[in-house]
């Protein structure tokens, strides 16, 4: 990697560099071209090569620098605890960082969030968690039960009620996951139109 200064990791499992370019990976790349300085730690074992140098593939990551959490890392129930000590290498290594973003669907940034909440990361980073549709929203969407698993759901709230700051596109999601007990403070929304204007956070 190079000397770049960077100021943000964002926790995904998507990225359009990758090819996948539903909503999650459109808004990473375009928030990669409209912020300088933000690093991609893509969670998605099906990509081999990184496709740029902003993006670090964890399971490869993972080999390279933390070897000793390789079995960990594949069973998905304990891989959350993993992804943590991956941030935490990521943030020593580029003391630069001042902020980890997140994304609730699937809960993998539930360890991130709850360890940033008890002041286990430097004092200037902070957590914030882009809400684009987790399980909740996906059922009511579906209008059915997906089966998921008890785990997922909870690691889905535990990274929204424990991050920092929570952003919204809008109310519509807001209202849903406040009716389903999700907890939000209101001192730690935001709630920005897409594409969010980020010169203006």
């Amino acid at each position: 990697m190079s000397n770049t200064l960077y100021h943000t990791i964002v926790l995904t499992t998507e990225h359009a560099s990758t090819g996948k370019m539903g909503g999650i990976g459109s808004y990473n790349a375009e928030t990669g071209q409209l912020s300088s300085g933000t690093l991609f730690l893509l969670v998605d074992d099906s990509i081999e090569q990184s496709p740029a140098e902003s993006v670090v593939l964890c399971k490869q990551y993972v080999a390279k620098y933390l070897p000793e959490y390789n079995e960990t890392y594949q069973d998905f129930t304990r891989r959350n605890y993993v992804i943590l000590e991956v941030i935490r290498h990521l943030i020593n290594k580029y003391p630069s960082v001042s902020q980890v973003a997140l994304h609730e669907y699937a809960g993998l940034g539930a360890r991130v969030a709850e360890a940033a909440k008890t002041g286990s990361f430097p004092a200037n980073v902070r957590v914030r968690i882009h809400c684009h549709g987790g399980h909740v929203q996906l059922e009511r969407a579906t209008g059915q039960w997906l089966g998921t698993y008890l785990d997922v759901l909870n690691d889905e709230r535990s990274s929204i009620e424990n991050s920092d700051e929570v952003w919204f596109a809008g109310h519509y999601l807001y209202e849903l996951y406040r009716a389903s007990g999700i907890r939000m403070q209101d001192n730690r929304l935001k709630f920005l139109g897409l594409p969010y204007q980020l010169s203006s956070v």
